[in-house]
């Protein structure tokens, strides 16, 4: 994954367990967001949702596309 900063705005795709179905979400990186492994040994990434206000953790396979500028 290339490495995002603080204020990166991102769009995130990803399969979600809960949903049933694979999820786009609005987000920004900031300095409580991670990309880590769970003790299961799961690639997990916690990102700031913007349109819920609220923190997410995406699991497995996810797609981010950077926003550009600031909008």
């Amino acid at each position: 994954m290339a490495k995002l900063e603080t204020g990166d705005k991102f769009k995130i795709t990803y399969y979600s367990n809960k949903d049933q179905k694979t999820i786009t979400r609005n987000a920004t990186w900031n300095e409580q967001c991670r990309e880590w492994i769970s003790k299961a040994g799961a690639l997990l990434l916690t990102y700031y949702d913007t349109d819920a206000q609220g923190f997410r953790t995406a699991k497995g396979n996810y797609m981010i596309s950077l926003k550009g500028g600031n909008e």
